[in-house]
């Protein structure tokens, strides 16, 4: 996989699971049956979630934005998974703790988002480095 493909696909992974966390932000129904989480939809929660789905389409595009031309844009894929990704596994780990976010829901979004940020390194490094790093 050369340095612009691996970058492009990662924005195309990225931007794909993205745009599903904008339609489980827009709907608590959705949201409910993907996390397992049965909060009620008070109008505190509800803003909080169309806040973040407006954010999380805005990083949607984003991504999609980088893929096409990822290796000018490279930094966003950096950006992705430092400080983004990063924080979502903090705040789903702070959930899990505090009994809010079943630990077998956690699990599979925590191991979707380790796969995904080791993919974005590797692949940011392996572009910054121009090919001076093993492939």
């Amino acid at each position: 996989m050369g340095h612009a493909s691996a970058l492009r696909a990662f924005c195309w992974i990225g931007a794909a699971l993205d745009a599903l966390a904008v339609v489980a932000l827009i709907s608590p129904a959705v949201s409910r049956g993907m996390l397992g989480v049965d909060a009620p939809p008070t109008s505190e929660l509800l803003y909080a979630m169309r806040t973040g789905a407006a954010l999380m389409l805005g990083w949607t595009l984003l991504l999609l934005w980088a893929g096409l031309r990822p290796l000018e844009r490279r930094a966003v894929v950096l950006l992705t998974v430092v400080p983004v990704l990063l924080g979502f596994v903090a705040t789903e780990i702070v959930a899990v703790c505090e009994g809010f976010l079943p630990a077998a829901n956690a699990a599979s979004l925590l191991g979707m988002q380790a796969l995904l940020g080791v993919f974005g390194l590797w692949a940011w490094r392996r572009a910054s480095a121009g090919g001076r790093s093993a492939a």
